[in-house]
């Protein structure tokens, strides 16, 4: 893939899957326990784990293909918008409960995603 600051857009995913594709088909890139594990990143976002379950790239065969995906700005993304429903100001976060569980969900909702996939 490539760096796409959080970029959302449909597209943002496609370059990154379309690598990963190319690299799981490859006859000589065995990938798993006993090869290299595959994790997608650059432009991952929402539409990443469904195109990868589209192209068959989450499991293959009962085996995973693709390993994990590197949200990065989007995660930041979707976490900062919790974090800005906090106090204004620099404050500890563990001083707010209600917010870090909700920062905690809304990531937990990210790597469910790839877990589950």
């Amino acid at each position: 893939g490539r760096p796409m600051s959080g970029d959302v857009g449909a597209g943002a995913t496609v370059p990154a899957v379309r690598l990963a594709n190319t690299v799981c088909r490859a006859q000589e890139f065995p990938s798993g326990a006993a090869g290299h594990f595959v994790s997608v990143a650059g432009g991952a976002n929402d539409r990443t784990v469904p195109m990868l379950r589209a192209q068959g790239l989450s499991t293959a065969e009962g085996r995973r293909r693709v390993h994990g995906v590197a949200y990065g700005g989007y995660a930041r993304k979707l976490v900062g918008r919790v974090l800005a429903e906090g106090p204004p100001g620099v404050w500890p976060i563990e001083d707010h409960p209600d917010v870090l569980k909700q920062a905690v969900a809304t990531a937990a909702q990210l790597v469910d995603s790839v877990k589950c996939a």
